[in-house]
């Protein structure tokens, strides 16, 4: 042994530079060979104080700083060690002119282990796919964190200085069972989806959406600037909606709410709503100004462009199946306008049932035709009533009964009182007798004097009292 240790001791202190040493071989193949065919061999370098360091260092290129370090630290060292504590602590190191550290294995199909205690933590495949948690990461991607517990809570967070693991701030990848959690802890942060360095998705901290928006103040908010649609929607499914909205019971809502600010211009168009149902025709109608709703049905069959329905009375206007309301105080305006250039079809059909009104028209404007039927050609029909009667009603009706009595007749003809008929000498009056008990045996007429529509006999006899007269009036 005295042998051996004054051998190493001429080697070391470079007496023998040239030769190389052997632990257990006579055949040393470097400058220290240690070499136990039948045992594991361990070279032991040890420090015994407390706070003590035992190390190796490897240096090359005759550069101090060029090195590689294992060193290993005793309880009760002190200070630190890129900002670890020394106590008890284990490093391995290269020095400031070193250059890169590899960790490698050379037969390119081994991997890299990284463990704490007895159990592996990480794993580094010659492929480059890394997996935490488990030594056989899948094919699905680079990087795979498992946990063998089903219920555990798998996680990747993400945070800096402000938001650090104190603070349990910061952006979170959370798997847990069967659910996919992206967090961002932040109490005005948002989540983003870029592509092409451009946000196309984001979520803000109170949960509105917005696409091609940055700032969403909705739920949803979409912003396009492009030709194409903003929401396009491909269903190919049976029995059920392609937009399905549902309000709560709450006051002053709207279902959906569709606005178009563009104002009509010679040759173009604006529309809040075109709806279109069936298929097999061309477009029926182009518009060509600006239209709220354009309901458009293609089946050359049967259909219809709106359907409205309601089970609710109708007091004046406040209910109905479609609502068409036109505030306007010019000419020519109106709340629904139907048309048709079918033979025998409708612009408006209204259907109801229970004795209520198919179609309703309400004028607001004491002036203004509560309905309006206009015909393009000569020959058409602007209200064509089939298998039905036509029924008037209300105070100021123009189709009345109108009764002589001693108040409204003298001489020769009597008064017609019916408000509707103040001067309007521009009317159209169509009056035949009604007998009721007292008998007119005269030719009658009618004339407008003093702002009242007058009956009178031709005969110039005296006008019964207790004659009856049906009355039609056609406005002009």
């Amino acid at each position: 042994m005295k042998y051996i240790l004054f051998l190493l001791s001429l080697t070391l202190s470079g007496v023998l530079p040239a030769q190389n040493v052997g632990i257990g071989t006579t055949t040393p193949a470097v400058k220290l060979h240690v070499l136990d065919p039948l045992n594991d061999v361990h070279l032991r370098v040890e420090s015994v104080p407390a706070g003590s360091e035992a190390g190796i260092r490897l240096l090359a290129g005759n550069n101090p700083f060029s090195f590689l370090q294992f060193s290993k630290y005793a309880a009760g060292a002190t200070g630190t060690y890129a900002g670890l504590p020394k106590d008890n602590l284990s490093v391995i190191a290269t020095g400031g002119n070193a250059g890169a550290l590899v960790l490698s294995t050379g037969d390119g199909v081994s991997p890299v282990v990284f463990a704490a205690g007895t159990g592996e933590r990480m794993r580094v495949l010659s492929n480059g796919q890394v997996s935490i948690g488990t030594s056989t990461p899948n094919a699905y991607g680079k990087l795979l964190v498992h946990d063998e517990i089903a219920s555990q809570d798998v996680s990747i967070s993400l945070t800096n200085s402000l938001t650090g693991p104190a603070n349990f701030r910061g952006a979170r990848f959370r798997f847990l069972n069967s659910d996919l959690n992206i967090m961002n802890y932040e109490a005005t942060g948002k989540i983003h989806l870029s592509t092409s360095f451009n946000t196309r998705l984001t979520v803000d901290a109170i949960g509105n959406v917005g696409i091609g928006e940055a700032a969403p103040a909705h739920k949803l908010d979409i912003a396009n600037s492009d030709n194409t649609r903003g929401i396009n929607i491909s269903h190919t499914g049976n029995n059920t909606d392609g937009v399905y909205v549902q309000m709560g019971n709450s006051p002053n809502n709207r279902g959906m709410y569709i606005a178009n600010a563009y104002n009509y211009s010679p040759g173009n168009f604006s529309l809040g709503i075109h709806a279109v149902s069936g298929s097999g025709a061309a477009v029926f109608y182009t518009p060509t100004i600006n239209y709220g709703v354009v309901g458009e049905c293609q089946n050359t069959a049967v259909g219809g462009g709106v359907l409205g329905i309601s089970n609710a009375p109708s007091p004046g206007v406040i209910t109905g199946g479609v609502l068409g309301t036109n505030f306007s105080a010019a000419a020519n305006a109106y709340g629904v306008v139907g048309s048709t250039s079918s033979v025998d079809g409708a612009g408006v059909a209204g259907r109801t049932s229970n004795g209520s009104a198919g179609v309703l028209a309400y004028a607001i404007n004491a002036t203004g035709p509560a309905l309006k039927a206009l015909c393009v050609g000569t020959s058409s029909t602007a209200i064509d009533l089939n298998n039905g009667a036509m029924k008037v009603s209300g105070a100021n009706r123009t189709v009345f009964q109108h009764e002589a009595t001693a108040g409204n007749t003298a001489s020769n003809e009597t008064v017609i009182p019916n408000s509707t008929l103040a001067n309007s000498a521009t009317d159209l009056l169509i009056v035949t007798p009604y007998w009721d008990g007292v008998y007119l045996n005269a030719t009658i007429g009618v004339y407008f004097s003093g702002g009242t529509w007058r009956i009178f006999r031709q005969d110039l006899g005296a006008m019964p009292v207790g004659a009856k007269f049906n009355v039609l009036v056609v406005k002009q």
